[in-house]
């Protein structure tokens, strides 16, 4: 059971934990976490020409392109996750590390008790084939 008890305390530590860098409202309606909306603005660059100085009859217009930030829309970010949170995770750890030290305790406890050998088998068998 020992062997059991490490694989499953290894799925735990390999569980998704939650990202701490954002904070997780709990979704009932979905059934998972999700952060609260994060707007950000798009915008395309597009470049103008600015003339610096007219032209005249002996020289050409001097023009510069400058380019422009122009609004395009709006995004709306809502992040979802499934992941269990750090302290779930720190809570099962334990339960399996309290879990596991009961289980050696029984164990050394069991190999310690002097058995008294018995015969099974004789009345199983007696008692199947009228022996």
């Amino acid at each position: 059971m020992e062997k059991q008890l490490q694989d499953i305390k290894t799925f735990i530590q390999a569980l998704p934990v939650q990202d701490i860098t954002e904070v997780w409202i709990e979704n009932n309606q979905l059934d998972c976490y999700s952060t609260e909306a994060k707007y950000t603005t798009k915008t395309k660059r597009i470049t103008k020409p600015v003339v610096l100085y007219e032209a005249t009859k002996e020289h050409p217009a001097q023009v510069k392109e400058v380019s422009e930030d122009i609004p395009e829309g709006q995004w709306k970010t809502v992040k979802f996750t499934g992941a269990i949170t750090r302290s779930q995770q720190n809570e099962l750890l334990k339960k399996v590390d309290k879990l596991n030290r009961a289980i050696i305790f029984a164990r050394e406890t069991a190999n310690s008790i002097e058995v008294e050998k018995k015969d099974v088998a004789t009345p199983i068998f007696s008692y199947l084939f009228d022996i």
